[in-house]
């Protein structure tokens, strides 16, 4: 009965200390879409290749599951023409209501599900250059 009292105390203060853990505040925003858009081509390149090393940096800082295929994903595509992808996502959606971090993530998505390369093994990016 003691252990039973045990597992069920370690599992209730578990999760409580997993629910205060959790973010109260959602991403920060550095651009509108809109301003994302109006950009010229190169900065664009800029700002995605940001969004793109930030995400893979935490993903392998925080050993987030799914890391290698999110860097097999990103890495199967020259920089400019995953560029132009998230450029045409984001004039695709004009009430889009969150961060162009989120567009990116979100062309990764779509891209490597139509074409199947989430598992393609890839040692650095391409058209970087």
């Amino acid at each position: 009965m003691l252990r039973i009292f045990v597992c069920f105390s370690f599992l209730t203060l578990f999760s409580i200390t997993s629910l205060a853990g959790e973010p109260k505040q959602g991403p920060l925003y550095s651009i509108e879409v809109n301003e994302f858009l109006r950009l010229p081509k190169d900065f664009q390149v800029i700002y995605v290749a940001g969004a793109i090393d930030g995400m893979t940096f935490v993903s392998y800082r925080y050993g987030i599951e799914g890391h290698d295929g999110l860097v097999n994903c990103y890495s199967s595509f020259p920089l400019g023409t995953f560029t132009s992808k998230v450029v045409e996502m984001a004039k695709s959606k004009k009430d889009f209501k969150e961060n162009v971090a989120t567009l990116v993530a979100m062309t990764a998505e779509n891209l490597c599900k139509k074409q199947g390369n989430a598992g393609r093994k890839t040692t650095s990016m391409k058209g970087l250059t």
